[in-house]
């Protein structure tokens, strides 16, 4: 979607009655059902006309008398309820798609920064004489059969992984702040333990992670 095409959609909801909208079951004058959408919550009293304001309605799904609103397919309610909702889903919607649009032109990005490295060297090959080095220690958790594999994060630790399609392929895009990072450091070492036998994982559920995170689950794998 381009960004003309959201700022349409933008506008039209700036440009329409502030929301938040509410169905209301209500009763025209002839004491037949009326369906609306409203600034004001349903208060369960189905009042009928003229017990209620017509300055809160912003649309009705059935009007009976005289029968002008009245859809075929008999789906008022659910007509009603999508309208609220999209008062408040739309703005939400379009800001995601812009969010996301962001970070997989920022990923698109630095595919191509990788891409025109001129001294880009396969993984395991560069040579530790041209580059600087630095050791860091971090403290793991030793394997042991009574307690298996054990491993902690950093406090404030924060991680996002999710999977971005893009033109001709996927991305699996890894985020984290100081911590986030270090703790899944962590996770890695502590399976790449001698000790550890082959198979074993530490998984983390999409929900302990930030955003729309996918689950994350790391295995070693032994010849």
């Amino acid at each position: 979607m381009h960004e003309a095409e959201l700022q349409a959609i933008e506008q039209c909801c700036e440009a329409a009655t502030p929301g938040p909208w509410f169905v209301r079951f209500l009763d025209d004058d002839h004491a037949m059902n009326l369906v609306a959408v409203s600034t004001v919550d349903d208060t369960g009293e189905g009042e009928r006309w003229p017990g209620f304001d017509h300055a809160e309605m912003v649309a009705a799904t059935l009007v009976q008398q005289p029968r002008y609103v009245d859809v075929g397919d008999g789906r008022w309610d659910e007509n009603a309820a999508f309208i609220a909702m999209a008062r408040e889903a739309v703005p939400r919607l379009v800001a995601e798609v812009r969010s996301l649009q962001k970070r997989l032109a920022q990923s698109e990005e630095r595919e191509r920064g990788g891409e025109a490295g001129t001294d880009a060297q396969p993984w395991g090959t560069a040579d530790p004489n041209r580059m600087a080095t630095r050791a860091v220690a971090l403290e793991l958790r030793s394997y042991g059969v009574e307690h298996g594999v054990s491993s902690w994060w950093e406090p404030d630790a924060r991680l996002r992984c999710e999977v971005l399609d893009l033109a001709d392929h996927r991305v699996i895009d890894i985020a984290g702040n100081r911590e986030g990072l270090l703790s899944l450091a962590r996770d890695l070492l502590t399976l790449a333990q001698d000790e550890v036998p082959g198979t074993r994982s530490i998984t983390h559920d999409a929900d302990q992670l930030d955003g729309d995170s996918e689950t994350v689950m790391l295995t070693i794998q032994r010849p």
